[in-house]
């Protein structure tokens, strides 16, 4: 079984992405109860916001959500195809503005997960099954959910072409220098998005 993750690394600009897991076991025990849509729904208001605090032309039309929910947990990609930051560095500190527009409840590390936080990372592709290595199914495939009839690059994170505008100066994305220290400089590497296809023989 395979499925195709689009692999990130370096330090060209990228889409910001958040990727949310929030297991029904989870939400059932949040008081005040909250329902999977108003979850859901908070978490799209907060990287609307967030999107219009640090680049205030930013047009919400461009919202990608990309779902692989199943029973028992809600997990989503929220991206847009309207704006990039310049590095990885820069989407780990975008994510960190979002948790913090979210309720309490929903702050947490395991549901917000800031894979951004990282020198490199990867996500599945649109369309792309989750391989389940002990049943050996392919499970959980991402699924547009906005735009319903966007193409594959609309949900990657560093598509080839991408013209859309970088937003540098943000007063509200500052990277503190230790963080920015972290990862080797990858100048001389091509860092154009890579597919890597996960094969497990």
């Amino acid at each position: 079984g395979h499925s195709l993750h689009e692999f990130i690394d370096g330090d060209e600009p990228l889409r910001p992405v958040i990727d949310f897991d929030l297991p029904i076991e989870t939400l059932n025990a949040i008081t005040p109860a909250l329902s999977g849509g108003q979850a859901k729904n908070s978490l799209c208001c907060a990287f609307r916001d967030t999107c219009l605090e640090i680049f205030p032309e930013w047009d919400k039309e461009t919202l990608t959500i990309a779902e692989s929910s199943d029973e028992k947990k809600i997990s989503l990609h929220v991206s847009t195809f309207g704006m990039r930051l310049p590095n990885i560095a820069q989407v780990a500190m975008f994510t960190e503005l979002v948790r913090k527009k979210l309720p309490t409840a929903l702050q947490g590390n395991s549901i917000i997960d800031n894979i951004a936080n990282k020198c490199s990372f990867s996500l599945r592709m649109l369309g792309s099954p989750k391989y389940n290595e002990k049943t050996g199914e392919h499970i959980h495939v991402k699924k547009a959910i906005r735009p319903k009839d966007g193409t594959i690059f609309d949900f990657m994170i560093r598509p080839p072409n991408d013209e859309s505008e970088v937003i540098k100066n943000s007063p509200l994305l500052v990277v503190p220098k230790a963080k920015m220290e972290g990862c080797p400089s990858t100048n001389n590497v091509t860092t154009d998005a890579e597919f890597e296809l996960h094969r497990r023989v």
